[in-house]
């Protein structure tokens, strides 16, 4: 649906849905799916791909809506700057997965050696996740430019009985036209944080395995991650982009020590 009046778009709604391949790639983290692959060689080139509801499908559907959308100008605009309520993107979704999964608290325990939990781990039904994604322009350097302060937030949860990690929000700004502020070629800034929280019920099985007296295992909790980039257009194909990141407890544990990431990517379109 699209509700607009000249080149100004008041409100797109869209709704997608797809359905998608249930084991696609090996897992890295606990618990596996039941019967799923546990080796690369399942999908080694990442091309194989199957719809076979019997070793399981995931379905997605995401409604999304942009408001107070408009064409940016191609050069940019002379008048003062200010701060307003401007186009935003707003977007919810969630998706479920068919798939059996070991029960974690007890897959976990078993990963770790506890005394008592050597039988057979219990399985639990499907999988599934909500998450939601808001997009918002709050300063732009002049009315119809398209350069500005745009704030961004996502969030994502998930069931603690079958998934490691269970909490994902994230949030951040960008600014668009630092330096280059032509539609063309225009540079960005941007700075994020991400907060990754472990499942209630690993800490859980954590616990337990330790008061047993199981030597060696980590104590998990969340990972916190800080982020900058900066987008620079080369040419009008070509821009790159590094990237820094300092990442607390990597993998969610205080077993390790904090990590510094330094990146870069360039990009080619055509």
């Amino acid at each position: 649906m699209d509700f607009s009046a000249g080149n100004e778009r008041y409100l797109k709604v869209n709704f997608r849905s797809g359905v998608y391949d249930g084991n696609s790639a090996a897992p890295k983290f606990g618990p596996f799916a039941v019967g799923a692959p546990t080796s690369p060689a399942y999908n080694k080139y990442g091309v194989d791909f199957h719809l076979n509801p019997s070793s399981g499908l995931i379905f997605l559907n995401e409604l999304d809506f942009d408001f107070l959308s408009r064409e940016p100008s191609a050069l940019p605009a002379k008048d003062s700057g200010h701060w307003f309520f401007g186009p935003g993107h707003l977007l919810f979704g969630g998706f479920y997965a068919t798939n059996r999964f070991e029960n974690i608290y007890e897959a976990e325990l078993q990963t770790f050696g506890a005394p008592g939990a050597h039988g057979r781990i219990r399985e639990v039904s499907g999988d599934y996740g909500i998450y939601v994604l808001l997009e918002q322009k709050f300063y732009e350097d002049a009315p119809g430019s398209p350069n500005g302060l745009f704030l961004f937030g996502r969030g994502c949860r998930l069931p603690n009985d079958r998934n490691f990690i269970t909490v994902s929000v994230d949030a951040g700004a960008v600014y668009k036209g630092i330096f280059r502020r032509q539609k063309e070629s225009q540079d960005s800034l941007g700075i994020g944080f991400v907060y990754n929280s472990v499942s209630d019920n690993v800490r859980h099985a954590v616990a337990v395995a330790r008061n047993e007296g199981v030597q060696g295992v980590l104590n998990f909790g969340s990972e916190p991650v800080l982020e900058a980039t900066y987008v620079l257009p080369m040419t009008g194909h070509w821009q790159l982009q590094p990237d820094l990141q300092w990442v607390i407890r990597p993998g969610s544990s205080d077993a390790f020590r904090n990590a510094l990431v330094i990146g870069l990517r360039s990009s080619l379109t055509f």
